[in-house]
């Protein structure tokens, strides 16, 4: 009897420590179950984006005077009374999809060149929406002179439009895309608009 009851007995501990181990959780188990945040291709404020691509840029001493390196530009925050000539898009476009714009140009006409970078809603077709800046954008906008070349690049949230020099163009999409954590899409607009460069 006794022989018996303690059969029982190691048979009942060995169903129980089974029970426990299987109510064990797996690693799965401890994976969350929440998705983690789909990565930006930048973080913080737009100027502060901009300033660094325009610095890191400078710094990498590749462009001549007269281009980038050698111009002073003060940045001025792009809306809807200013989005059309800029970005060529109406107010209402602008105010749908677009939640910052800053370009960064110098004082006065004498050099046509500028450098917006611009941070998309949430749920914004920014494929879309920097294929219709590259083409919107008006490159006769400096006054009696005309950028050379316009160059769109667009990651993430983000679309980046340098009309200037066709160096300082490449130069700072080149950065852009170094700076980006994500892949980045690059927009050619055909010089349609003027056959001698930066000449009006």
């Amino acid at each position: 009897m006794r022989k018996l009851a303690s059969f029982l007995l190691t048979v009942t501990l060995s169903c129980m420590m089974l029970a426990s181990c299987a109510s064990k959780p797996t690693s799965e188990d401890l994976t969350p179950t929440t998705e983690p945040s789909s990565l930006s291709a930048f973080e913080g404020p737009v100027n502060d984006i901009l300033d660094r691509i325009i610095n890191d840029t400078i710094a990498k001493n590749i462009l001549v005077d007269e281009e980038l390196k050698g111009i002073t530009c003060y940045e001025k925050s792009v809306d809807p009374d200013s989005c059309q000539d800029i970005l060529g898009l109406t107010p209402a476009e602008f105010t749908s999809d677009i939640e910052a714009a800053l370009e960064a140009k110098p004082d006065g006409s004498w050099f046509a060149h500028s450098i917006v970078l611009i941070r998309c809603k949430d749920g914004s077709d920014v494929a879309a929406l920097a294929e219709c800046i590259s083409q919107g954008t008006n490159p006769a906008r400096f006054g009696c002179i005309k950028a050379e070349a316009i160059v769109t690049g667009y990651t993430g949230q983000y679309i980046l439009l340098c009309a200037s020099f066709q160096n300082t163009c490449d130069a700072i999409y080149t950065t852009f895309t170094e700076l980006s954590a994500l892949p980045v899409k690059r927009i050619d607009r055909e010089n349609t608009w003027n056959g001698d460069g930066m000449l009006g």
